[in-house]
């Protein structure tokens, strides 16, 4: 279990998972019967399956007519100790057309004792024999971060930055030498943030990071965050080979001309394939894939351009000697049928971790995505490039691009990304330049290769066409939460997770009057806002659902607010819509003050010395709605 934390409300109870180890060694005399074997020899294989188990089906390669083959694979699974665990071992036949079963046999994972290692026979159909050698251990080490505090790694870096940052401080004040620092200690925590705002944002906060680059104010930071729109300036800027050698303004020049090209250029039918090849690929793999994943690949196209293979893991070479400030950036993980104003948690993400600090839960970035078992990944796949974070950071535009578009939002359902990718077959992805030397004999059987290429190409141009039917249609890619926020496997399944109530040492100094003076000149909230902040994400579910931070708060306290970044400073631009000259130009800073008080004056048991620390206890559970565009 993880250490009890003063500002956790939800514990993550971690109870060390099982790791089953199965060799497959070895079949002696295969059989499908006189006359089966008369027609054919078996070519067998063996398919392992725990019906228990998150990653729960694996199998051998089959050997060509063998009737004793030797295997010697290996295969993992990671088990939930409390539950009744069987092994099913099925001897199977590969065909051309259909695979044959041969038989069944199966096993009771609990008759192994932890540390134990025993080779198991098999009879099937009581003459065929199979080898298993089995072994059961402890998971003692998780992939997981189970802690509040922040990651060592981060540590090191704010303690680098440190001395950086005093001497651009000193070099910033000039020759006053009396307010120059001489301790690290004395070294004041600055963080810069941008709003959501789509290209507006991105390009408002190409102009802010110029001008702090260039006064010298940027070099004085220890982080940078953004949301929607700021992440994709942030992602454009830190995954720069030549930054921070460069700075914002010959970037800022590079950027320009990159979104000043015809958006429908992202759209040609050779782009779009080339989409789908990526997104089937994905999804074969078994990963999910929504409308998201297009969103990221149209925004990576248009500013990342050369480096779409580039992650967010690639950061770190930006910031390994503290040379940048570290730059954050966030989503809301949401349920598929809450609204995010009910129910969000933040997600927050650094070329260090990602996680959610409401339940103390992180991970390296190159995990994100992954299949994960009570804390163990069971199936890692390779890391998710960073226009795919971006499609999540910036998403608001993907979820209202029906309306942009001007689609009415029918309740009829039509297909998933999903559904739509189940009907696009291998072959009409495949291109028409080969570099094969036999091309021009065309395939087995064609008599004119020209009229098969033809016919291939008429077969690709029609599901591009029915893909951008889809983009544009009146589908469930838009109308539902499935098709349209962006999805990944649920790297919390199977943990335990258990209510907290942490009081604050300083609960007797916040008094009811405290509380009413605080209230003088601010509007009451409303009072059902903290209804559901303490609901917990569903650990049963095999996927969740990820959204822009923007739909409900337009600027990501929650990050720098957490108690212990202690950040001393915030620098903050609000891009953010409004809809007239009148309307207010800090909505989102009045906003949180004013949860901040309802919050204390729902929680007064609970309250903190700081008021950072209950703005960022309040928002990473339940963030507010705000009019982002």
């Amino acid at each position: 279990m993880s250490c009890i934390d003063p500002y956790q409300q939800i514990m993550v109870e971690h109870q060390y998972s099982h790791k089953l180890t199965v060799t497959v060694k070895q079949a002696k005399n295969v059989t499908k019967g006189a006359f089966g074997d008369m027609l054919d020899t078996p070519d067998p294989y063996v398919e392992l399956f725990i019906p228990t188990a998150p990653d729960s089906r694996k199998r051998t390669k089959h050997i060509n007519n063998d009737v004793n083959p030797e295997w010697n694979e290996t295969f993992e699974f990671i088990l939930d100790p409390n539950q009744e665990n069987v092994l099913e071992v099925t001897l199977m036949d590969a065909n051309y057309v259909m695979d044959e079963t041969i038989g069944t046999a199966t096993f009771q994972i609990s008759s192994l004792k932890v540390g134990e290692k025993k080779e198991v026979l098999f009879i099937i159909s009581k003459v065929i024999e199979i080898i298993l050698e089995l072994s059961l251990e402890v998971c003692s080490s998780t992939d997981l971060r189970f802690s509040m505090a922040l990651c060592d790694e981060e540590k090191d870096f704010r303690q680098q930055r440190k001395h950086r940052i005093m001497h651009h401080l000193n070099n910033f004040l000039g020759s006053n030498k009396a307010n120059h620092l001489t301790a690290t200690r004395d070294v004041p925590v600055i963080a810069i943030l941008g709003s959501g705002g789509g290209f507006r944002a991105m390009v408002g906060f190409a102009g802010v990071m110029k001008a702090l680059y260039e006064s010298g104010i940027f070099d004085c930071a220890t982080y940078i965050a953004g949301l929607s729109g700021s992440t994709w300036y942030m992602s454009t800027l830190y995954s720069h080979p030549d930054f921070p050698v460069k700075g914002p303004k010959e970037i800022n020049e590079e950027l320009m001309n990159s979104v000043s090209h015809n958006p429908l250029k992202l759209l040609t039918p050779q782009k779009v394939k080339r989409y789908i090849e990526a997104l089937w690929k994905k999804k074969n793999s078994g990963q999910p894939v929504t409308f998201t994943d297009i969103f990221g690949m149209l925004i990576g196209e248009t500013l990342l351009q050369n480096r779409m293979d580039t992650t967010l893991n690639n950061m770190k070479e930006k910031v390994n000697k503290a040379q940048s400030a570290l730059p954050l950036f966030t989503c809301l993980h949401v349920k598929p049928d809450v609204s995010e104003l009910m129910f969000a948690d933040w997600v927050e993400f650094s070329p260090y971790e990602i996680g959610m600090a409401k339940y103390g839960t992180f991970m390296t970035p190159s995990l994100f995505g992954s299949k994960f078992f009570m804390g163990t990944v069971v199936k890692q796949y390779k890391e998710n490039p960073l226009h795919f974070l971006m499609g999540i950071w910036g998403s608001a535009f993907a979820i209202l691009f029906n309306r942009v578009l001007g689609v009415s939002n029918s309740q009829n359902k039509g297909p998933t990304m999903e559904e739509e990718l189940e009907n696009i077959r291998l072959r009409h992805l495949v291109s028409n330049d080969s570099d094969s030397d036999d091309e021009s004999q065309g395939p087995k059987g064609t008599e004119n290769p020209d009229v098969e290429k033809e016919h291939l190409q008429s077969s690709q141009e029609s599901w591009v066409q029915r893909m951008l039917m889809a983009l544009v249609g009146d589908s469930a890619l838009f109308t539902t939460r499935e098709g349209r926020a962006g999805k990944v496997h649920n790297f919390m399944l199977g943990l335990n997770l258990s209510t907290s109530y942490p009081l604050s040492p300083l609960a007797g100094l916040c008094t009811q009057e405290s509380l009413e003076e605080d209230e003088m000149d601010t509007a009451v909230a409303d009072p059902d806002e903290f209804e559901r902040i303490y609901e917990p994400l569903d650990v049963k579910s095999k996927k969740i659902h990820v959204v822009d931070s923007g739909l409900t708060f337009n600027l990501p306290y929650p990050l720098i607010l957490r108690p212990q970044r202690g950040v001393d400073l915030i620098i903050s631009f609000d891009f953010s819509a409004r809809p007239s000259d009148s309307s207010p130009p800090f909505k989102i800073i009045k906003q949180a003050i004013m949860d901040s008080i309802e919050y204390r004056r729902q929680n007064p048991s609970r309250c903190s010395v700081s008021l950072s620390s209950v703005e960022a206890r309040r928002y990473f559970n339940k963030p507010q709605s705000n009019n982002h565009t």
